[in-house]
């Protein structure tokens, strides 16, 4: 039943109640739009963000970081998030670490610039034996972690994981590993399938791709196997074009029947998580800002989303949790690397 307005009532003003109902009403409308600018509000901590935010990957465009800034970058702005518009600057080389000394030099005190980083970066570091290390930078937060994938040409005699790994512990030179660069995730992992399979690593037949993924390669046969994030193959699988035998994951992923290298009893998970690295020097308004941006982007539904479709795995992380992270992964990865004699 609709509730009705009593009758007008002799020798009032019969105009002030519309009135009065038009202005609660335009109060009403006036409140809920303070809630919605309230929630949409960009972050801002003191005078930062006051120019144009750079979002630098330390690699070439169409990779799983370079899609990651972009998505970022995207989220930002569609949400209303970030004070100042952002850019993406690919700054690729060195394994990451190319990246890394730009913004140590250029945003050593300015947190316009940051760099979306990953566990390649790690490795890198590592691998080249740069003279700048995790230990020089601030960290805002880890955003995902994405599975590697092994994959092999369609027409592949290779059929199952097991029948890889067989063929690699007996004759490591015959399998043509594919992957990243030096010290990227996809070495580390074939590394430490090495390691736990008992094969010498300077046995290890490795082709490293600078600044793209040797999707081309593994179909054209011209390496026996390639190590890309799944999320860059899973098109490809689907659509019969590679065969993907296993993930670097300690789980499957939700709804798709692919096995995990654990499952071969192999005690190996190489994930490649990324997440966002500040200069050394910046403020704390500007470190807690950046912060602030970053959790709204990962609490968003639009981010969600985008994390389902590329089928990457929350790892969020932000502050001084995500430093601790990023120094026990620095050990471990010093440890893997020197014992597979990767360092140059």
């Amino acid at each position: 039943m609709h509730n009705q307005l009593p009758s007008p009532v002799a020798g009032h003003n019969h105009r002030r109640r519309p009135t009065l109902l038009a202005g609660l009403l335009a109060t009403a409308f006036v409140i809920a739009g303070l809630g919605t600018a309230a929630q949409a509000d960009p972050v801002k901590v003191g005078d930062f963000p006051n120019d144009t935010l750079q979002l630098m990957v330390p690699a070439g465009p169409g990779g799983g970081l370079d899609t990651t800034a972009r998505e970022l970058q995207k989220v930002l702005q569609s949400e209303g998030i970030g004070a100042k518009p952002a850019e993406v600057v690919n700054v690729p080389g060195g394994g990451q670490t190319v990246g890394l000394a730009r913004l140590i030099s250029q945003f050593d005190t300015d947190a316009h610039g940051v760099l979306v980083m990953g566990f390649g970066l790690v490795g890198g570091i590592h691998v080249n034996k740069t003279e700048v290390g995790l230990e020089n930078v601030t960290p805002i937060a880890n955003l995902t972690t994405e599975y590697d994938a092994i994959a092999v040409s369609n027409d592949s005699k290779y059929k199952s994981i097991q029948d890889l790994l067989a063929d690699f512990k007996k004759d490591p030179r015959s399998i043509v590993w594919g992957g990243g660069p030096g010290g990227s995730p996809d070495q580390l992992l074939v590394g430490a399938l090495a390691k736990a399979l008992e094969v010498d690593p300077k046995q290890i037949n490795y082709v490293a791709f600078s600044g793209s993924e040797p999707r081309a390669q593994i179909m054209g046969n011209q390496v026996t196997a390639g190590v890309v994030g799944f999320g860059e193959l899973k098109a490809d699988g689907e659509a019969g074009l590679l065969r993907v035998l296993a993930v670097s994951g300690d789980k499957r992923l939700d709804g798709i029947d692919i096995p995990t290298i654990k499952e071969t009893g192999l005690d190996v998970v190489v994930t490649n998580w990324r997440g966002i690295i500040a200069g050394p020097h910046i403020s704390d308004d500007a470190r807690k800002a950046w912060i602030e941006m970053v959790t709204r982007v990962h609490d968003s539904d639009a981010w969600k989303q985008i994390m389902k479709s590329h089928d990457w795995t929350d790892a969020f992380q932000a502050g001084q949790p995500f430093g601790d992270f990023m120094k026990a992964e620095d050990a471990r990865t010093a440890d893997l690397v020197q014992a597979l004699g990767l360092a140059n």
